[in-house]
């Protein structure tokens, strides 16, 4: 026979019932405004030899490549491109 699971545990087909319920926040105060901030990063290095490259969800699988062939792309052997 099956344990009896608590009401706050029980799991179903269509649904996962969490053991905690979190509260919500409180609505703004009439006329507040929500403003968006940069996000903090460190600074860059003075020789610029490490590149940032952000993947998001959307970004293409052809940047896996592109990301291997950076350090070539800087190289004062090869001149200046045409």
């Amino acid at each position: 026979m099956a344990p009896n699971l608590p009401e706050s545990g029980r799991k179903t087909a269509n649904t996962i019932q969490l053991p905690y319920r979190h509260e919500k926040l409180p609505r703004l105060a009439e006329g507040s405004k929500i403003q968006k901030r940069a996000i903090p990063r460190r600074q860059q290095p003075a020789s610029s030899n490490e590149r940032l490259i952000y993947v998001s969800s959307s970004t293409p699988f052809i940047m896996m490549s592109t990301t291997a062939m950076i350090p070539y792309s800087d190289d004062p052997a090869r001149g200046p491109r045409s």
